[in-house]
C-alpha cells in the first residue's frame, strides 16, 4: 500500500519536472533611444515613453533637447524616414546625443507616421 501511495506522488512528480526541466527563461531586450544599442530590460530605463540605457538616460533627463527636423511618411513614400535616420547616425558619428520621435496616425486607409528628429542643445559637462 505504501509503494502504491508512493507511486501516487512521484508519478506526476515526474511528468512535471520533465514538462518544465526545458524551459529557459526568455530575457526581454530592448534598444537604446539614443544609442541604438541593445540592452536587458534591467539595463532600460523609461521616460516619456521612451527607453535608454542608463547612461543615456541620464543625459536626456539633464539636458536641453532642440528639434533638428519634422518629417511626414506613409508607407508608400518613406524615403524621407530613411534620410532622418541618416542625419541621427551622423550625429551619433559626432559624439552628438539625439534621438527620434515618432507619433503615428490612421488617415482613411493610410497610416501616415510623424517623426522629429532632437539633438543635444549643449553639451552636458
Amino acid at each position: 500500500m505504501t509503494i502504491f501511495v508512493l507511486c501516487l506522488i512521484t508519478i506526476p512528480l515526474i511528468f512535471i519536472w520533465i514538462k518544465f526541466r526545458d524551459k529557459q527563461t526568455v530575457a526581454i531586450q530592448g534598444s537604446c533611444t539614443i544609442c541604438d544599442e541593445v540592452f536587458s530590460e534591467a539595463e532600460l530605463k523609461e521616460a516619456d515613453e521612451k527607453f535608454f540605457c542608463l547612461k543615456d538616460y541620464e543625459i536626456y533627463k539633464n539636458a536641453e533637447w532642440e528639434m533638428v527636423k519634422e518629417i511626414q511618411v506613409t508607407a508608400d513614400d518613406n524615403a524621407e524616414a530613411t534620410l532622418l535616420q541618416d542625419m541621427k547616425d551622423d550625429l551619433k558619428k559626432q559624439n552628438i546625443p539625439s534621438y527620434i520621435e515618432s507619433k503615428y496616425e490612421v488617415e482613411g486607409v493610410t497610416i501616415v507616421t510623424y517623426s522629429k528628429l532632437f539633438k543635444i542643445k549643449k553639451p552636458l559637462n
